[in-house]
């Protein structure tokens, strides 16, 4: 859960993570329709990236003390 957030953090805001979080959600669908399976591999590797990116940008909220464990579940 955010705790706080400060409007001029180089890091981005929460609603962008969770633009981001959507958008490789939305790739996966999109992806599923492709005409063939190397097309949707590639889908796939480019999501499977935007999914690092964001677990990195958790991490780096985590030690910046913005995010905390409580309510995760």
């Amino acid at each position: 859960m955010l705790t706080h957030w400060s409007s001029e953090s180089s890091i981005g805001s929460p609603s962008n993570f969770g633009v981001a979080g959507l958008s490789v959600l939305n790739n996966i669908a999109e992806g599923a329709g492709s005409d063939s399976y190397p097309e949707f591999r590639r889908f796939l590797n480019s999501d499977r990236r935007s999914v690092f990116e964001n677990a990195n940008v958790i991490i780096v909220f985590a030690l910046r003390s913005l995010v905390t464990t409580e309510n995760a579940n």
